[in-house]
């Protein structure tokens, strides 16, 4: 548990940035947008992205339901993080905005309010998750698709999620954890109540010889874990502003944390 504590010490004095906006919909007619909101924020980031020369940021959405599409007048509010310097901050939400200003291309979409820029670190989520910090159970319940293969077996969930949380912090934060420290951890049981495997299409793009289609693959729905946690309550603090799965596009592996206890008729799965 000495190497655990050395890595949550490294965790506590990571410090990044979250931008939330919001922007609305300004088509002429009363259709759907052709493509669902999570793709067209994530076309917007990716350019904003490029025109700051920042790091690549995680967003999410306000919505139910990941594939969701917008109408006329209709508002999508949007929360991304990002870890880069101050001044590269600034520039993604002056670049945010000149994109919204293009006079020669079309947007269908204005910029609603000013974005917000706040400072954010592991103590900001222990504070906003206080009540649940010292549960030995929690529900990580996935609105966007959770990339796993469709038969994984509830004993390698867990240590896949950890894995990959582990590989996205060093990847992110250029820091240095042992994934295997936390996936040694014993005790932990498991149970991957997903609700369904999901399939979704987010995104067509034509050309004159073809249509090519994107397709976000994954679980959604509630995770269940109970046992041990303290080691991992870190990890899963802050998987739930930079999620969790092998990919940051699209929203991918968004989840709610919560200490909501596993249905009656449901069994947890030791690891």
């Amino acid at each position: 548990m000495e190497s655990i504590s050395k890595h949550i010490s490294l965790l506590e004095n990571l410090i990044w940035f979250k931008i939330a906006f919001t922007i609305k919909n300004s088509r002429f007619n009363e259709k759907f947008t052709d493509e669902p909101n999570v793709s067209v924020i994530n076309s917007i980031i990716k350019w904003v992205s490029t025109k700051s020369e920042s790091n690549t940021p995680v967003f999410r959405l306000e919505t139910k339901y990941y594939s969701a599409k917008s109408f006329k007048n209709e508002t999508i509010k949007v929360e991304l993080v990002l870890y880069d310097h101050a001044t590269k901050i600034e520039r993604w939400v002056q670049e945010l905005k000149k994109y919204f200003n293009q006079k020669d291309k079309r947007i269908n979409f204005y910029l609603a309010d000013e974005p917000d820029v706040q400072i954010r670190s592991l103590n900001h989520l222990y504070k906003e998750y206080e009540m649940i910090c010292n549960s030995n159970q929690f529900c990580l319940h996935f609105h966007s698709p959770l990339p796993l293969f469709e038969k994984t077996r509830d004993k390698y969930v867990y240590k896949t999620l950890i894995s990959g949380a582990v590989t996205r912090l060093n990847r992110i934060f250029k820091i240095d954890l042992n994934r295997e420290d936390f996936k040694a951890i014993e005790e932990i049981e498991v149970n991957s109540n997903f609700q369904y495997y999901t399939r979704g299409q987010i995104h067509t793009s034509k050309s004159s010889n073809s249509k090519q289609k994107q397709w976000l693959k994954g679980f959604v729905g509630p995770l269940y874990i109970r046992g041990k946690c303290d080691a991992i309550v870190p990890i899963l603090l802050l998987a739930t502003e930079w999620h969790l799965g092998p990919q940051i596009s699209n929203s991918m592996g968004y989840f709610t944390l919560s200490n909501e206890s596993i249905p009656s008729d449901k069994k947890m799965n030791e690891i």
